[in-house]
């Protein structure tokens, strides 16, 4: 009587303890959000649904059809509570440009914000931005900030040194830079992207974006000539002549 009274608890306990486990297992399955769901949350404000249902939106999937300018609405309404992941995420939505109206500008915003936030590709895109002008002023020397900061980033992720950023050449008052060409001849990058050299007697030559050629007289004197053909001269008193 005490083997099958054994038996018997023991039946119960395995039942018991296979119910529990199985609960144990419902409970540690992750929680998959239709949806329907996300749009509801999203709707009263719930901003990490707002960033799911924009990533829902730009990738398609889950009862969602790709559309990536309900993708651009949802990630923006994230970005702008503050959510880093979003702010990335439509940085490099309207920096594509694919959809969607580009706007370099705006994406330069967003990326500053994620990458503030601690976004290590943000903060990459903020040196790619800074240093070729795309979106913002052209500036070496914030450049250089953000790629301290990228690479202060990745060292705390990854614990590996990441080490220093290329030296950058000397910035002058006008916030020209200093770099060095494909020949290995010394230019100057100013803030607005044209190129300057100098020649051996100090004279100095700019070659603007829109084309035109700048000559500057050590004298302060200058001549402009534009692709149409039309030039204009500056004299050191400042009488202009075309």
């Amino acid at each position: 009587m005490q083997n099958m009274n054994t038996n018997r608890w023991s039946v119960v306990l395995g039942v018991l303890l296979g119910s529990i486990c199985g609960l144990q297992a419902g409970l540690d399955a992750p929680v998959v959000e239709t949806a329907e769901v996300l749009q509801r949350s999203a709707t009263f404000g719930d901003v990490t649904a707002q960033y799911k249902l924009g990533r829902a939106y730009l990738e398609g999937g889950g009862g969602v059809a790709k559309d990536p300018a309900k993708a651009a609405e949802w990630l923006r309404k994230a970005a702008t509570a503050g959510v880093a992941p979003a702010q990335y995420d439509l940085g490099v939505l309207l920096a594509n440009g694919v959809d969607v109206q580009r706007n370099d500008r705006e994406a330069a915003q967003w990326f500053s914000a994620a990458g503030k936030n601690g976004v290590f590709e943000a903060q990459v895109m903020m040196v790619r931005f800074l240093g070729t002008g795309r979106g913002v002023e052209k500036n070496a020397a914030t450049a250089l900030w953000w790629d301290m900061i990228a690479r202060r980033t990745l060292e705390l992720k990854t614990a590996v040194s990441a080490g220093q950023p290329p030296k950058p050449g000397a910035l002058r008052a006008d916030g020209a830079a200093e770099m060095t060409d494909k020949d290995g001849r010394k230019i100057w990058m100013l803030p607005d992207g044209s190129k300057e050299t100098q020649d051996e007697t100090g004279v100095r030559h700019i070659e603007h974006k829109s084309g035109a050629k700048s000559v500057v007289q050590r004298d302060g004197s200058w001549e402009t000539t534009y692709p149409g053909g039309l030039s204009e001269q500056v004299s050191v008193e400042g009488r202009r002549t075309f």
